[in-house]
């Protein structure tokens, strides 16, 4: 699996929170298997997702599929059931350093 799942309960909502989190360089395959397992995830009314990318960094295709996977769920983004961490910015410097 391309990516870490934790399950916490939602103290503040009620239910649970699924978390995914992505580390290192992400592929797009990645991603679709993550919508894919969302899509079958999100029918608990109860739960709610945070996809987690802080730590990861993303192609081109990985951000096309990030965009499609945020269309495909938009269902959830009224109540607030799904969430997305964005990667952290690398600076410059920091690029040049890797």
């Amino acid at each position: 699996m391309p990516y870490e799942l934790t399950l916490v309960p939602d103290h503040d909502r009620g239910g649970h929170v699924y978390r995914a989190v992505l580390a290192g360089e992400i592929e797009a395959a990645a991603v679709r298997e993550l919508s894919d397992w969302l899509g079958d995830a999100k029918q608990n009314p109860d739960a709610s997702f945070v996809v987690d990318l802080s730590s990861a960094t993303t192609s081109a295709q990985a951000r096309l599929a990030l965009r499609s996977l945020l269309r495909a769920h938009a269902d959830l983004q009224p109540s607030r059931r799904l969430s997305v961490i964005a990667p952290g910015r690398r600076s410059a410097a920091t690029a040049a350093a890797a």
